[in-house]
């Protein structure tokens, strides 16, 4: 009898410690997500938008490249280029918001895909939209307001390009929700990084070169490639098996609150009162709306919109 309560016990503390290493990754992986929006705002500062992002996502399907052979099937890799193209879209639009807007705005618009992905779900598959869900979306514009509408710059056009960027992770959930069953995640996820080198690779083809990114953009490739998308997906699908969906969209919903701390240590942003305002409606309504899944008993898709 004590033998078994002893190995009960055991049991009971290792699945807490692995919780335990599962959350501490995973908010770790966040925290570089946040991070991500500085480090790409200094690098698209020096390179052009297209080619950093090329040579950051040819690092991670070199990386992820292995995997892509993983039940390999003409669904695989339909599923994997049409998702990567939504993938192509929000990052190119994210990334020349960044250009336009600054770190701190980028990645706490960026969390309003949380709050779009269900009345996307809702425009496009009929699907049921609770009240708490229109109360999250009504003040995540309220905030978005408050943020890009109220500082020493108000309406910079990359606040609007980032919006789009948001829209497009949002659908990118959508459609992931809809095939991702289908096949090996590892695999799934490999052409997707696959597609989006591709799509990124044929306006650069057509100009007649693929440009070489300057030694200075280097570390940030690096950071972004390989630590944030292959890296952080393994840390993510990692934790996932052992957190459940909702804990870890709940950490993952806390970007958007890294993407504004580091920009305001690391990039100097400064807010104005509406502003911090704005930014905690956005980032209040991205963890509530999960919260409200918790209680509810569903979540939906995690996604890595950094």
């Amino acid at each position: 009898m004590y033998e078994e309560t002893w190995q009960e016990n055991w049991t009971t503390k290792q699945a807490a410690m692995k919780a335990f290493l599962a959350t501490l990754g995973l908010l770790a992986v966040t925290a570089v997500w946040g991070w991500t929006f500085t480090v790409v705002k200094e690098a698209v500062a020096r390179f052009e938008v297209v080619g950093f992002l090329f040579w950051r996502f040819l690092l991670a399907s070199l990386v992820m490249g292995f995997w892509a052979r993983q039940g390999l099937s003409v669904g695989l890799v339909r599923d994997g280029l049409l998702a990567g193209s939504w993938l192509a879209a929000a990052y190119l639009f994210q990334t020349w918001g960044l250009h336009y807007t600054s770190a701190t705005n980028c990645g706490l618009i960026t969390g309003l895909f949380v709050v779009l992905t269900p009345l996307l779900q809702w425009a496009v598959a009929s699907r049921a939209v609770s009240a708490a869900q229109w109360v999250a979306a009504g003040l995540s514009f309220g905030g978005m307001v408050l943020l890009t509408g109220s500082g020493p710059d108000p309406w910079r056009v990359g606040d609007g390009l980032t919006v789009g960027a948001a829209l497009c992770f949002a659908a990118h959930i959508v459609y992931l929700g809809r095939v991702a069953h289908r096949h090996a995640a590892s695999a799934l996820a490999a052409w997707q990084f696959i597609a989006v080198t591709l799509i990124l690779a044929a306006p650069l083809a057509a100009e007649g070169s693929i440009p070489l990114p300057p030694a200075s953009v280097l570390p940030a490739l690096a950071i972004t490639g390989l630590l944030a998308t292959a890296a952080g997906f393994f840390v993510q699908t990692a934790a996932q098996k052992i957190l459940a969906p909702t804990q870890a969209a709940v950490i993952m919903a806390c970007e958007s609150a890294f993407a504004a701390g580091f920009g305001v240590w690391l990039a100097g942003d400064r807010l104005t009162l509406p502003q911090w305002l704005g930014a905690a409606l956005v980032t209040g309504a991205a963890v509530g709306v999960e919260l409200f899944h918790h209680r509810s008993g569903s979540a939906p898709p995690a996604e890595n919109p950094a």
